[in-house]
């Protein structure tokens, strides 16, 4: 039998984690190694980010300190010359990542305001000049917009919705391509229309040529010669149907916003339930608008022939959806906390691994090796994280484990395991901010990833 002195070695050692009686001896220490890195206010690292946003850039995420870096570099002249405009800015910028700690998100613009706001407040009178026009010189120049975020509770889910918000607005020719064919179809029959007759009635002729020179003409005997002159090339009336059925498919599906105020469907979730509800009971929508794209595209390229293809499409269902079809629509998002998730979860993330299913999933850990073992209890299992890992010893899922400490420098992977044309599952680990925390959580975060364990 384990002793009660072993088992809470064991745990010290798996989770870093000392019983009550132990924390309240020791309380308040702080490894000597962390130590000069309690206040991060002052030191240039890679936390806050800045969720970028607008046409003109190509990425989605950049650290303050390095737009602060680009910033001077172009502003500050070389050498000497350009010393105390450095200096100047550099202050701003540990003001502002002082003032990014709220947990709340802020515009950087508006950061930057309050920044300048209170560093000039705290300046002498006579630098307080020099201080705001070395500030003003680099506020003209900034060109960054977006969200300024800290290494927080909320990041993980901050930046990979960010991220994949990005990467779904990219995926945009399905939804050019059913704009195209609605006007397409809509002209198909606008012009069968001046065919039949119904765009030929005394009162649609009367409006088209308008109030100036309507008394010069006899509209219902224009009326009747149009109409007896008329080639009877309409369209036949299965063909016309069908073409409507397409149209109205198109027009009211809601994957995409092809028009102005359009509703879509949303697909960010919190849970893995609801989004593979939502995933199964839109399936039919899905096949339904596919099957509508391909009738409109043979319907306009005149290829439609009834005999070859009213069956194909009579007994086109679901399973005729292919990966191609499926990568065209928006991915899903699930942001979980660890603590939420329990053993059904874990069999829904097989689900979804196994159906090779385009959901994104984002589990925040705050427990990376799981909760300490009870005296007398049964053996460590693990986290929740570390169960999924050793399910999936095989599968088609794209997998990234990260501290929140290292997010920045692994933006590439967040973008390829979202782009990733099957599962992806992200792993984040944020450590609990309570009291016990001596350091902040970016240290803490960062000393996980260099542990002996992790």
């Amino acid at each position: 039998i384990m002793s009660v002195e072993l088992r809470e070695m064991i745990n010290f050692h798996l989770t870093g984690k000392r019983s009550a009686d132990s924390q309240s001896q020791r309380g308040g220490l702080v490894p000597a190694a962390l130590a000069p890195y309690r206040d991060l206010a002052q030191i240039r690292y890679d936390y806050p980010l800045v969720l970028l946003e607008g046409p003109n850039s190509d990425v989605f995420v950049d650290t303050l300190t390095g737009i602060v870096n680009r910033l001077l570099r172009d502003i500050a002249p070389q050498g000497s010359e350009g010393d105390l405009l450095r200096q100047h800015v550099l202050r701003l910028e540990a003001r502002m990542r002082d003032l990014a700690t709220d947990g709340l998100g802020i515009p950087l613009d508006e950061l930057w305001q309050r920044a300048e706001r209170s560093l000039l407040a705290d300046c002498e009178s006579d630098e307080a000049e020099w201080v705001g026009n070395s500030i003003a010189t680099a506020r003209f120049a900034l060109r960054s917009k977006g969200q300024v975020v800290d290494c927080d509770a909320q990041v993980p889910a901050r930046l990979v919705t960010h991220a994949w918000r990005r990467v779904i607005a990219g995926r945009d020719d399905f939804s050019n391509e059913i704009s195209s064919l609605i006007i397409g179809l809509k002209d198909l029959l606008k012009v069968d229309d001046l065919k039949y007759g119904a765009s030929r009635t005394p009162q649609k002729l009367k409006a088209a040529v308008g109030k100036r020179h309507s008394d010069l003409f006899d509209f219902d005997r224009l009326s009747e010669l149009l109409d007896d002159t008329s080639p009877r090339n309409c369209l036949p009336v299965a063909r016309k149907r069908r073409v409507r059925e397409a149209l109205d498919v198109l027009e009211s599906q809601q994957f995409f916003a092809v028009a102005e105020g359009q509703e879509v469907f949303d697909f960010v979730f919190d849970s893995l339930a609801a989004a593979l509800k939502a995933y199964n009971k839109r399936l039919p929508a899905m096949t339904e608008l596919v099957r509508a794209v391909a009738i409109a595209e043979l319907e306009l390229g005149n290829g439609y022939v009834d005999d070859q293809h009213d069956s194909y499409f009579e007994r086109f269902g679901v399973q005729a959806l292919s990966l191609e079809d499926i990568m065209q629509f928006p991915s899903y998002l699930v942001c979980l906390h660890e603590s939420e998730c329990n053993t059904r979860d874990l069999a829904r993330l097989i689900e979804i691994v196994n159906a090779e299913m385009p959901i994104k999933v984002l589990i925040h850990v705050s427990e990376p090796l799981g909760e300490p073992m009870a005296v007398g209890g049964p053996a460590h299992r693990g986290s929740f994280a570390q169960q999924l890992a050793n399910t999936f010893v095989a599968g088609n899922a794209f997998v990234m484990q990260a501290p929140a400490s290292n997010l920045y420098k692994q933006r590439d992977a967040i973008v390829k395991g979202l782009a990733y044309e099957g599962p992806a599952i992200f792993s984040v680990f944020v450590p609990f901010q309570d009291a016990g925390l001596e350091v902040p959580p970016y240290i803490a975060a960062a000393a996980t990833l260099e542990s002996r364990v992790f």
